[in-house]
């Protein structure tokens, strides 16, 4: 992989999506630029300054990570991006000034709202760019991977870059989940899944012309998965 952009809806979900690739690029000098998309506060659910709290904690734990990442901010609203007039024209923005040929997104089919509005801002705007490739990871729900990651010798530093995240939390047990699908991924990789071996899933695409199409079944399911789960 050369040069790498990589899309993150809140804070927490680079540790839990693609934590381990992250470390890898690191490791492999690869550049990398990381837009931590939304502004983390909760959608109104949470205290007054939590955006800037959870700010500070990805800053820390893209330090483990990736400390020569380029870390760039656009703080649109927690909970509210596929509503968002800002999050299309930003996309647009950054593609068109885009050196990398590979985006690293979350799932399209992700039942969290956020991260699929991120995936299909995305692809409404890959028409006329210079990217090759999208890589999607899988935050809140497993993806049709095409492409394993081990990650095992990186786990330890991706549980302690989640662990700096003690806002999200206090609101959830991240890590266990974290620990769980990675566990389960590592079965497609020699390992099968024994102790102690991990890895993260993704898919691969190959950036086509036409533009893609959201479907409304996924829609109503992002919005049914509101009622469900909390959002962060």
């Amino acid at each position: 992989m050369g040069e790498a952009l990589v899309l993150v809806p809140h804070p927490d979900d680079e540790s839990i999506g693609c934590g381990g690739l992250l470390r890898q690029l690191y490791e492999q000098t690869i550049p990398t630029t990381v837009v931590l998309v939304s502004d983390g506060s909760g959608g109104g659910t949470l205290p007054e300054g939590t955006d800037h709290k959870r700010e500070k904690e990805f800053r820390r734990a893209m330090a483990l990570l990736h400390p020569d990442a380029k870390l760039v901010f656009w703080r649109l609203p927690d909970g509210q991006l596929e509503n968002s007039p800002e999050l299309l024209p930003r996309l647009e923005r950054l593609l068109a000034h885009c050196t990398a040929k590979t985006v690293v997104c979350p799932w399209r089919e992700d039942l969290h709202p956020d991260h699929a509005a991120i995936a299909w801002g995305l692809e409404q705007s890959l028409a006329f760019t210079s990217v090759e490739q999208v890589l999607y990871y899988e935050i809140w729900t497993p993806l049709v991977a095409n492409r394993i990651l081990e990650v095992s010798e990186h786990w330890s530093t991706k549980k302690q870059a989640l662990s700096c995240h003690v806002t999200a939390l206090e609101c959830g047990d991240y890590v266990r989940a974290m620990e769980g699908l990675a566990t389960y991924r590592s079965l497609f990789t020699q390992s099968m899944a024994r102790a102690g071996h991990y890895a993260e899933a993704y898919r691969s695409e190959a950036v086509q012309s036409q533009r893609y199409v959201q479907p409304l079944w996924h829609r109503l399911l992002c919005r049914l998965s509101r009622y469900g789960a909390k959002q962060n």
